[in-house]
């Protein structure tokens, strides 16, 4: 061995023409480049913030600029070839796991006759249709195609049309606050369906590609019966109480057992998706939707752990690889690359477009018109399908490229046009957000959600979770302190945030998490040292100190009792509203010419930083709070006249 390969300290094996094994050195440039690349990209496509460029479009540039239709620094060796194909399970895992099949069940319970009926307005049947519609007008697109010898297998690019990418769906839906509307639920479950049925879909077409017909093909459909089980045997688990004890014990540091058997679980479907002559892609597709059932309802840090170790490393290795392969000479010298790019983009919008014609049932022609420029959307799955119909010869290097280039317009595009089209449409209320789900949180919570303010309980004790959920709160399991958590609770910063806890360093150290990070401009925390009140001003967070408060309430019922029973909630003859004025109307003008509904009555007005006691010739401007109380019907009639609703209750 020669002394340069002993430096190199790591080699691999290979075999030379004549059979004799040698040692070559394994060099690591090609995989500190792509991790310099995933590292580089999510900050750069957060500079185009407004246009919601998913991370993984700029990975797949990324890759073709340095892969072989650029500057051609990375060429695909077998050790890199493994991680990116685990990427790509891990990827498929990962779509699994957004699956949420309770957004297809029926919410409606009706007889049987009315049931048929009434399911073609339910979610599953809207998205069963749009998708049925779908099929049939890309299988018509497709056989065109066909026939202008664009494409050689129309039945492939039939589903490549039918797809969408609920990864994209899903961020877009929560990036714009719709997924707790009845609308947002209902365009994700068109795309868990597409999603569902085309990756089956898939791998039988690929199947009967590859053997042809043989009764043996059906035995992939042996892996639902192993979801079956899977779930069965979780279920055991959960009520055996010394098992589940050993499993949480070896949750964290070291042991990380879930992590473990989460990953041998993917394996586990994985090589039984080969011993059955299955792809990988249903394999890995449904062990991330066993891994979601086990966790409905719920954002655990187990989840917050497999994003980190597949977003953080194994998918971007897969899609800067498919950049890397991207055949950009051979589109180009392909006399049809140059048709057949632009007339895939148009066929997936219009497909779309066409078969989300069948929302209109429940929404507004605005809103059905964006459905369908979202669910174009296509990224994952497609260029997971095209990855494998150019390995098994289904398609040619420059369709593949076609379907590549394809894939990242509609990702560009299809955000761009679902925000311009609901770009008058806002977030639907301000939410809060109460950490801590204990007496004081749920309390707090339950008397919120009677106002009409959108509640989210969020707290680390899954006990403490479950009481919370039996009162029919809506609660995440998770530990606040995370930031990880608290971004994929969707925080926004123009929330309300209530720190409930009874530590005053984790409220502090949630706060300032908070405010740092995220922005949120309001605060309210409970203080249990008065000696920490500074370090809570520094935050500008406002604070209830529970001692004093409830010293100063027994001093007001003593000394002040009607005062008391005068501004009491419980009293259900009047009640007391912020309302914060608008730029038309009386603003301008003083408050002895603006006259109030009823027995509505200013008590202070609030001009930035400042409380005012009003008079007759205090002037109204935008901004200002004004704190109303009168009879609930006066109190209603006063806001629609001073402005529009403020934040306190939309």
């Amino acid at each position: 061995m020669c002394r340069k390969n002993r430096i190199c300290g790591i080699m691999v094996e290979t075999a030379t023409g004549r059979g004799v094994r040698r040692l070559e050195p394994i060099s690591f440039f090609p995989l500190l480049l792509i991790t310099a690349l995933a590292f580089a990209v999510p900050i750069l496509t957060s500079s185009f913030r407004k246009l919601l460029i998913p991370s993984m479009v700029g990975e797949i540039l990324c890759g073709m600029v340095v892969g072989k239709s650029g500057l051609n620094l990375i060429q695909e060796g077998p050790w890199l070839a493994f991680l990116s194909h685990f990427g790509f399970a891990y990827l498929m895992f990962l779509s699994g796991l957004e699956l949420d099949l309770d957004l297809l069940r029926p919410r409606r319970s009706l007889g049987p006759a009315r049931r048929l009926s009434a399911l073609a307005d339910e979610p599953l049947g809207l998205s069963l249709t749009a998708f049925c519609l779908r099929l049939v007008l890309a299988y018509v697109v497709s056989r065109g195609l066909a026939a202008w010898g664009l494409v050689r297998e129309a039945w492939l690019m039939t589903l490549i049309l039918s797809t969408t990418s609920v990864g994209v769906v899903l961020l877009i839906l929560k990036e714009e606050a719709y997924l707790e509307r009845d609308y947002g639920q209902v365009v994700l479950a068109c795309a868990v369906v597409a999603d569902l049925v085309t990756v089956i879909l898939l791998t039988a077409g690929f199947l009967y590609t590859v053997q042809g017909w043989n009764p043996k093909l059906l035995l992939f459909l042996l892996l639902f019966a192993a979801v079956a089980a899977v779930g069965r045997l979780h279920r055991w688990i959960q009520e055996w109480a010394p098992v589940r004890r050993v499993l949480v014990e070896l949750a964290h540091a070291t042991s990380q057992i879930r992590v473990r058997g989460v990953l041998a679980l993917l394996l586990s479907f994985v090589v039984l998706s080969q011993a059955l002559g299955a792809e990988i892609i249903l394999g890995a597709f449904l062990a991330g939707a066993v891994v979601a059932g086990m966790a409905r309802g719920e954002i655990p840090n187990l989840q917050l752990k497999l994003d980190a170790m597949g977003y953080g490393f194994f998918v971007p290795i897969f899609f800067i690889m498919v950049g890397v392969k991207f055949d950009l000479p051979a589109l180009l010298a392909s006399g049809k690359g140059y048709v057949l790019v632009p007339v895939l983009v148009l066929m997936a919008y219009g497909v779309n477009l066409v078969s989300s014609v069948v929302l209109r049932r429940r929404f507004s022609w605005k809103e059905t018109v964006a459905a369908g420029v979202l669910l174009s959307a296509r990224l994952s799955l497609i260029v997971a399908a095209a990855a494998i119909a150019l390995e098994i010869g289904a398609i040619g290097p420059a369709v593949n490229s076609a379907i590549v280039l394809m894939a990242l317009v509609t990702c560009v595009v299809s955000p761009l046009g679902f925000n311009y089209l609901m770009r008058r449409e806002h977030r639907p209320t301000r939410y809060v957000q109460i950490i801590g789900a204990g007496s004081v949180g749920v309390s707090l919570a339950r008397r919120l959600r009677e106002q009409g303010l959108d509640v989210i309980l969020l707290d680390k004790d899954r006990e403490t979770c479950r009481r919370a959920r039996a009162l029919g709160l809506t609660v995440l399991a998770g530990d606040a302190r995370d930031p990880d958590f608290l971004a994929m609770t969707g925080i926004f910063a123009d929330d309300i945030l209530v720190l409930t806890l009874k530590e005053d360093r984790a409220n502090l150290e949630i706060a300032r998490a908070a405010r740092d990070l995220f922005h949120v401009d309001r605060i309210i925390a409970r203080c249990n040292d008065p000696a920490r009140a500074r370090e809570y001003a520094a935050l500008e967070a406002r604070v209830v100190a529970f001692e004093r408060q409830g010293i100063l309430a027994m001093e007001n019922l003593i000394l002040r009792p009607n005062l008391v029973d005068f501004l009491s909630p419980e009293a259900g003859d009047r009640e007391i509203q912020e309302v914060e004025v608008g730029a038309g109307g009386p603003a301008g003008r003083a408050l002895s010419e603006v006259r109030l509904p009823g027995d509505a009555l200013v008590l202070y007005v609030r001009r930035r930083d400042e409380i005012l006691l009003p008079h007759g010739r205090t002037r109204l401007y935008p901004g200002d709070v004004l704190g109303i109380c009168g009879d609930p019907e006066a109190v209603q009639a006063a806001r629609r006249l001073l402005g529009p609703p403020g934040p306190e209750r939309a």
